[in-house]
Order: C-alpha cells, then sequence, then structure tokens
C-alpha cells in the first residue's frame, strides 16, 4: 500500500514539474487563409507505398487581402489554379 502511494506521489510530482519547465512563449504561425473546403480523389499503389491522387481546395483570405497560398506538402504538382 505503502509503495502504491509513494508511485502515485512521485508520479503527480514529476508531471507537474515537467509541465512547468516550459516557461518559452511559442506563438502559432500566422494565418494567412482560411481553409474552407477540401475534396479528395486517392488511390493506393501498396507495392510501391504510395498514394496518387487529386484535390480539389477552397480558401479565402483570413484578414487582408493575399495573391499567394501555401500548401505545405511533399511531392505533389499542382495542375491548375
Amino acid at each position: 500500500m505503502v509503495n502504491k502511494i509513494s508511485f502515485l506521489v512521485l508520479f503527480f510530482y514529476v508531471a507537474f514539474a515537467q509541465s512547468q519547465e516550459s516557461n518559452v512563449y511559442r506563438a502559432t504561425k500566422e494565418t494567412v487563409t482560411n481553409l474552407e473546403h477540401t475534396k479528395l480523389k486517392v488511390s493506393f499503389n501498396f507495392e510501391n507505398s504510395t498514394m496518387d491522387g487529386e484535390a480539389w481546395i477552397k480558401a479565402s483570405p483570413h484578414f487582408y487581402a493575399t495573391d499567394k497560398i501555401i500548401l505545405d506538402a511533399k511531392s505533389f504538382k499542382v495542375y491548375e489554379v
């Protein structure tokens, strides 16, 4: 019984100490666009471990008018905007 209580006390002490370690402010990325709708059409190639597909994205400016959109993805081709 004593071992269980001491384990719980130690567990909560470590959890509380780790939550207090990071006092560094980490701002979120600037929001430039709002993603309104996404439509995906995908197919999987299990032999090559790849996924082929198409994506239709509807977005609008978050606050100020903009002429760009940032998509964070690897190895994709844009055919039409």
